[in-house]
């Protein structure tokens, strides 16, 4: 053990101070409980949103709740920015991360910071943030009293992002990447019938999973599921005019999960090349719950995917659905609506099944034959055929 040859003058923390104060009240005799009372009343307070900002914020259309929780979390300054952790534990360096220039308090983190403005610089609100007060309570007051309802949301969607791909540049020591930020807040911004003419929303609200598919064209329902013994399931359930008419599942080893969907939505393609042969009708649509994997296929960019191993995989996707025409395309839609498909990955990769064919040779119990899906399908997974 090493001595202390010279006292060093170390400020006691706000913590610190309520310790020793809780300690007192023990040396005194008095009961814990008075203790504990002591220590909330000293306790800094996280709920101080004004009344007013923190009802509008809920009341936001659009918002999913945990986004809205995040926003409630930045604006009680709750949120472990360098700045807040530097208060709380004296050893954390306040400095932002990123930028190396400043100090990473909330405002900073989301506006100031040359990251944060090059999202904003890019987004369609296309705002500058240098003029925004040092609140942050005042920042967002300011940026949202001249924003529509849909322009809430992309503000919304754009902090989250921006919060999110923070993380992994400063926990993970990775670029920050304003492109992939934008791209995210797109996919948020898909509502699900902004999808292909034939699939509809008929639930009462766009949060309760309900979704139809019209009876136009081909539509191919894609999934892929993966873990991390590198064991890997694909299943694609091909219909026609509402009607399951051939179903597709294999095993795979793969290296991560998104190169196994990038080769689920391939397989499909190829798939359906072999079917359409004695075929009049080419359109065609491929749903997938991967975000990612649709964007880079419909704009036609592999620089930014999630996984460089999967870049060859979705060049092919590209090719393939040139080759199939005007009538092939991609669309992201939720994990709800390809639960089907879904379950038949699970179960592919598990028991290291291979089918393709009609559906009627494929004894799956409850398997379902028509293209109308809802919340109430799927609740339980059927038990896997002998």
């Amino acid at each position: 053990m090493q001595l202390c040859k010279k006292p060093v003058k170390v400020p006691i923390g706000f913590f610190g101070l309520l310790v020793w104060s809780f300690l007192r009240f023990i040396e005194q005799g008095r009961h814990v409980k008075e203790g504990y009372k002591k220590l909330v009343e000293r306790a800094p307070r996280t709920g101080n949103v004004e009344g007013e900002l923190w009802k509008t914020i809920w009341g936001w259309k659009g918002v999913v709740p945990k986004v809205r929780i995040f926003l409630w979390r930045l604006l009680s300054k709750a949120l472990p920015v360098a700045q807040n952790m530097h208060s709380r534990i004296y050893r954390f360096t306040p400095t932002c991360q990123r930028c190396h220039e400043e100090n990473e308090f909330e405002v900073h983190c989301f506006f100031f910071c040359q990251g944060s403005r090059a999202v904003w610089f890019g987004s369609q609100l296309g705002f500058q943030t240098q003029h925004l007060p040092l609140n942050i309570q005042e920042a967002v007051k300011q940026i949202c009293s001249g924003l529509n309802e849909e322009d809430l949301k992309v503000f919304s969607y754009t902090m989250w992002e921006i919060w999110k791909e923070r993380n992994e540049a400063v926990l993970h020591r990775k670029m920050f990447q304003p492109k992939a930020v934008l791209q995210k807040v797109k996919g948020w911004l898909r509502p699900i019938n902004a999808s292909p003419q034939f699939v509809r929303h008929t639930g009462q609200n766009r949060n309760d999973g309900r979704y139809e598919y019209f009876e136009t064209g081909w539509q191919v329902l894609v999934d892929g599921s993966w873990d991390v013994s590198q064991a890997a399931g694909i299943a694609y359930l091909t219909y026609k005019g509402g009607t399951l008419v051939s179903v597709g599942v294999q095993s795979h080893r793969t290296h991560d999960p998104f190169l196994t969907e990038a080769i689920a939505l391939r397989h499909a393609i190829l798939h359906f090349k072999v079917q359409e042969q004695a075929q009049q009708e080419r359109t065609v649509h491929f749903f997938t719950d991967c975000v990612n994997l649709a964007d880079a296929v419909n704009e036609n960019d592999v620089q930014n995917l999630p996984s460089w191993k999967a870049i060859r995989e979705v060049i092919l996707i590209i090719q393939e659905l040139k080759a199939l025409g005007s009538g092939a395309s991609v669309f992201h839609i939720p994990r709800k609506a390809v639960q089907g498909a879904h379950i038949l990955a699970n179960h592919a990769r598990i028991t290291q099944t291979n089918y393709r064919g009609i559906p009627n040779l494929f004894l799956w119990p409850g398997l379902q034959r028509n293209m109308v899906l809802d919340d109430q399908m799927f609740q339980q997974v059927p038990e896997a055929p002998p």
